[in-house]
């Protein structure tokens, strides 16, 4: 575990993270779309704390996905390489699990500079996060 600066849509918070070594073979559960326990775990079991940073996240989510619709339509690899990340990032630490294999999806297509899926692949990311919400909605 190390410490993760929160940083998405300009918010920025501590909070606990894996730290992943071999990030090429990140595997996570595709059908998992919120892990509440490893959520809580993150924020030393605050379920206020991770409603808060879930509400954070939700505030700033469509202009981010947004920015990645265009990155992609431009096909600027860079901005979805960054992106993705970024969204990668805080859906991990959120405990969307299914919405974080697909966002790292994207981030290895911008990497990989092989954007052939990654319309796609963004429609499914955005059903997983709604799916991530609606599942976060019932057990917080």
């Amino acid at each position: 575990m190390g410490v993760l600066l929160f940083g998405f849509g300009g918010i920025r918070l501590y909070i606990r993270c894996i730290t992943y070594r071999d990030k090429e073979n990140i595997e996570v559960d595709e059908e998992v779309l919120f892990d509440l326990e490893d959520a809580l775990d993150r924020v030393d079991g605050d379920k206020e704390l991770l409603q808060e940073l879930i509400g954070m996240f939700f505030d700033s989510y469509e202009s981010e996905i947004s920015k990645i619709e265009e990155a992609i339509s431009s096909k600027n690899y860079p901005e979805v390489n960054s992106l993705s990340h970024s969204i990668k990032s805080a859906l991990g630490n959120l405990g969307a699990k299914a919405a974080f294999n697909l966002a790292y999806k994207l981030e290895l297509m911008g990497k990989n500079e092989d954007l052939a899926d990654a319309e796609d692949t963004l429609e499914k990311l955005k059903e997983a996060i709604e799916g991530f919400k609606r599942e976060a909605e019932s057990k917080l």
